[in-house]
């Protein structure tokens, strides 16, 4: 009978943590150890929420780690106001949507992201502004969750961060817009 893939990482992690030839934090640099905490990070990502959408966005000119955190945080307030408007927080709080944002230093030095989001956005408004304003948009609706969670997770081992938002209410908008209603079409037909 065939072990689990999972299982098989749990007893090899298991017989890594209790090998005394292998200092406590030298575990974690092995290659089984790197697939246990991707393992775990995936389980853990794809238990926040529905993913529907993955984006990746780049900078068109380099920026620290803090002002690209001061761009994402901008653009998401575009995102929310473009919606609700101004005062959309007395509404939601910080977003509509929750996210995962996967933070990714690019060889280069620079910053990109790439990020999952589990209610539709507004695809237009993502190009145009990100575009505009920072460099590159990429926009998917995601068909195999499992798939883009391995994607933003797989940076963590590599050194990159994950920062996790989780919406406290279930948003739908009262007057749903065109965009929001061909990303649900798009769920519905994607199996035919």
């Amino acid at each position: 009978m065939m072990m689990p893939i999972g299982a098989k990482i749990e007893s090899q992690m298991e017989a890594i943590l209790l090998n005394p030839d292998i200092p406590g934090d030298e575990v974690w640099r092995t290659s089984i150890g790197k697939n246990y905490l991707r393992d775990k990070y995936i389980d853990w990502v794809l238990g926040l929420a529905d993913w529907r959408v993955f984006l990746t966005l780049t900078f068109r000119n380099a920026k620290y780690y803090d002002v690209a955190i001061n761009h994402w945080k901008r653009f998401v307030f575009v995102l929310n106001k473009s919606l609700l408007g101004k005062n959309y927080s007395r509404k939601v709080g910080h977003s509509y949507f929750s996210y995962i944002l996967g933070i990714e230093k690019q060889s280069r030095g620079d910053y990109h992201f790439h990020v999952l989001t589990d209610k539709p956005l507004d695809f237009k408004l993502i190009h145009e502004f990100w575009g505009r304003e920072h460099g590159f948009a990429k926009t998917e609706i995601i068909r195999v969750k499992s798939e883009s969670v391995k994607y933003i997770t797989k940076y963590l081992c590599k050194g990159g961060i994950l920062e996790p938002y989780k919406c406290e209410k279930d948003f739908k908008p009262t007057l749903t817009p065109y965009w929001w209603k061909f990303d649900i079409l798009q769920e519905r037909y994607k199996d035919m």
